[in-house]
């Protein structure tokens, strides 16, 4: 009841969905709801989706919640979705399930009358996201943790602990079905709950999920205030807006702290995108080196259809309508978790330095044109780095994932052979090698970058000027933020 009070969840009339999975959490709330609707002046419903992930554990959890919800004399509404044959090429599986159950919980409130989503996020879920956040180098935004109240989901467990809800759970007898997968410590989320908060409580501080959690109130406080003075600053630099398209002054983006532009970036690219969902630093980052080259009519393109030009001092920030890259050939990116990807090099552009950012894998290319005499061994550049004869290249250079069909000749071979039988020969694993960048120049690959270089494009003796590639991870990737700007 205190949490629902400072954070204003409800109010009389209020119609609330809550989503049950039928585990502790969600039926803890499910149960603490029922005590507190008369006083509260709120009616309740029930929604749980099915994923089809677990099969008989799936349909045994979906009747032990029709059954609670038949019992309360509680309106349920109970779907079957196969989330694995909706999920699509760059989304997680975690990521997919949450967007079409929110989906699921949207079209209920829309078609009967519910004004507000409960969901079951409680204290430790926020200490194991803010960690989580941490780890990958998040910003505030993502210490600020899973917020209260989100549009019209509410979070009226968010400042109880999960030993608390067991203890509710236990006091009154109150039955919940649990999913072995949570104990399942491949996935990195688990580990934090079972291995490294654990570890932390008992050598650093026993109070740490209570500590992370105070830390993101802090974070939470402080992204509020800084978000109005963003929004100022964002309708200062805005020239024109609708639903699909923002036109930023380059002149008032430069002209701000760089913390400030990078939060009127984020702004314009939520307002024509409605969340930061797959949105990392790496792609602010490149969209502020857009913005720093002073060259014209150059263009970025974003996951979600996103395209960012820069145009005669003006950043424009654009919902395209069709998918923005288009392939020859087929290409099963989609089953290794990456989207398929192509990045034009022109000469100019590495002339002057600019990198290239692969959003998909989170790399950064580095190109640089030097003089033969000036590289006298090439071998001790290590795997991540290659070099060519710049006068057999062609441009624009091309750095893209592998396409069905693809061929190429290995350093020191005389023949081509397929990549997909290269890959083989190298061991690399299936689920990574549509994650292995490559650079094609002419139509021809010349790198398998970071593993191997083509014959074609190779360093001679009467080589004049060689362009060295270098491929790293790019240090500033952080986890999409789905909440706001």
């Amino acid at each position: 009841m205190e949490t629902i009070g400072r954070h204003r969840m409800l109010h009389a009339g209020d119609a609330i969905l809550i989503g049950v999975s039928g585990g502790p959490d969600s039926m803890a709330l499910l149960h603490g709801l029922v005590k507190m609707a008369g006083s509260l002046g709120v009616t309740l419903g029930v929604a749980h989706l099915n994923h089809c992930l677990r099969k008989t554990d799936a349909n045994r959890d979906e009747m032990h919640v029709r059954q609670t919800a038949e019992q309360l004399n509680l309106r349920v509404f109970i779907e079957k979705k196969e989330i694995l044959s909706r999920k699509t090429a760059g989304m997680s599986l975690e990521e997919t399930a949450r967007n079409i159950r929110y989906d699921f919980f949207d079209t209920i409130c829309r078609q009967h009358g519910f004004t507000k989503i409960a969901v079951a996020h409680q204290a430790d879920d926020n200490a194991e996201q803010v960690l989580l956040n941490i780890l990958r180098g998040s910003g505030t935004a993502g210490m600020a943790g899973i917020p209260p109240v989100r549009g019209n989901i509410i979070r009226p467990l968010i400042q109880i602990s999960r030993a608390e809800i067991l203890e509710f759970l236990a006091a009154g007898n109150i039955g919940y079905v649990t999913d072995a997968s949570n104990s399942d410590t491949r996935f990195l989320r688990n580990k934090i709950r079972h291995q490294l908060l654990p570890l932390l409580a008992h050598h650093y501080n026993p109070q740490i999920s209570s500590t992370l959690n105070r830390m993101s109130g802090l974070a939470r406080a402080d992204e509020e205030w800084m978000n109005t003075l963003v929004a100022s600053l964002y309708e200062k630099a805005c020239l024109r807006k609708n639903p699909h398209e923002v036109l930023l002054s380059t002149t008032e983006l430069q002209a701000l702290h760089p913390a400030a532009r990078r939060r009127v970036i984020r702004k314009g690219i939520f307002s024509v995108k409605h969340n930061l969902t797959r949105i990392l630093n790496a792609h602010i980052a490149a969209v502020l080196c857009l913005l720093q080259n002073n060259r014209e009519n150059r263009q970025l393109d974003l996951p979600d259809q996103i395209r960012i030009i820069r145009k005669n001092q003006v950043l424009i920030i654009r919902k395209e309508l069709k998918n923005l890259r288009h392939f020859r050939g087929g290409t099963s990116a989609a089953a290794a978790n990456c989207d398929p990807f192509e990045y034009r090099i022109t000469r100019p552009e590495i002339t002057a330095g600019n990198p290239v950012f692969i959003a998909e894998t989170n790399q950064k290319a580095c190109f640089d044109i030097t003089p033969r005499h000036r590289i006298p061994d090439v071998t001790a550049a290590g795997a991540g780095t290659a070099f060519f004869d710049l006068d057999m290249l062609e441009f624009p250079l091309i750095i893209r994932n592998i396409r069905a069909g693809d061929r190429f000749t290995p350093l020191g071979m005389t023949g081509s052979q397929k990549l997909k039988k290269f890959f083989i020969n190298q061991k690399i694993p299936r689920d990574q090698r549509h994650r292995i960048p490559l650079l094609v120049s002419r139509g021809r690959i010349v790198w398998v970058g970071g593993i191997r270089t083509s014959d074609e494009a190779k360093i001679m003796p009467q080589t004049r000027t060689v362009l060295s590639v270098t491929l790293s991870a790019h240090s500033l990737m952080a986890p999409p933020s789905p909440e706001g700007p």
